[in-house]
């Protein structure tokens, strides 16, 4: 719900019935042998904000019931209708507390998490990456620096990312993990995949994912030649591996 009271097309992570949906998804996961459960880029829904630290969104999330009553029991005031520093704090504690659990329950259940952050700089995702990789039931910690289409320097970009997730790693005894952007690529430019790949390989990173299979073909976001890009992927796999 965002602050119009406006129902959204996200689930909020403090709202009971959601956590035991998800719960009751990780027993399912388990029964089928599963071996990792990735939870991919949690947050709360995105709206566009300033770089500012005070500069307030005309519209955020989430003000549902849920997000009312904890943040009166931790803040002993009602949930502000504007984004404030505590509003900020609460969401991030927010999305922690349900990674944690996450991570908690799959552990139960015998199985591994991953998780894959968003590299964006906002108060709906994740902000401290430290405050996840400290998770102790946490396995996998990653991001998915997809390049397109505001990221013009491919190399740059994912050096970045796979520096900031190899450090944490190393730092928390985790596995670092890289997703590589296998979508709307147009074509011809099917060679930023080996350069990414390249990239975090370089910055120590070993364990890569990429979305979506064969190039995204069956969706709406398919890249302009999806076999070209299947065919780049599966031979810099190949390349990489070759390496170890």
């Amino acid at each position: 719900m965002n602050s119009l009271g406006e129902s959204l097309p996200i689930a909020c992570p403090n709202q009971k019935p959601f956590q035991e949906f998800v719960w009751r998804w990780i027993k399912a996961a388990a029964g089928l042998k599963a071996d990792v459960l990735f939870w991919d880029e949690p947050h709360f829904m995105i709206y566009p904000e300033q770089p500012e630290a005070d500069a307030l969104p005309k519209l955020w999330a989430c003000r549902c019931p849920a997000c009312e009553d904890l943040f009166k029991k931790q803040y002993n005031q009602p949930l502000p209708m504007e984004i404030t520093s505590e509003v900020r704090a609460f969401k991030q504690d927010s999305l922690i507390r349900f990674i944690q659990a996450l991570c908690q329950e799959t552990a139960k259940a015998g199985l591994k998490s991953a998780v894959c952050l968003l590299p964006v700089e906002n108060s709906s995702t994740i902000k401290d990456w430290s405050r996840v990789a400290a998770i102790p039931s946490l396995n996998i910690i990653g991001t998915d620096p997809y390049w397109r289409p505001h990221q013009r320097d491919v190399e740059a970009y994912v050096t970045r990312y796979s520096r900031r997730i190899k450090e944490l790693a190393d730092r928390f005894g985790k596995e670092g993990q890289i997703w590589i952007l296998n979508f709307r690529i147009p074509k011809g430019e099917e060679g930023n995949i080996r350069t990414a790949l390249e990239a975090g390989y370089r910055e120590g990173i070993r364990n890569f994912a990429a979305w979506s299979y064969y190039g995204a073909a069956y969706m709406n976001l398919k890249s302009e030649d999806p076999e070209a890009v299947w065919k780049t992927l599966s031979q810099v796999y190949k390349d990489l591996q070759g390496r170890s």
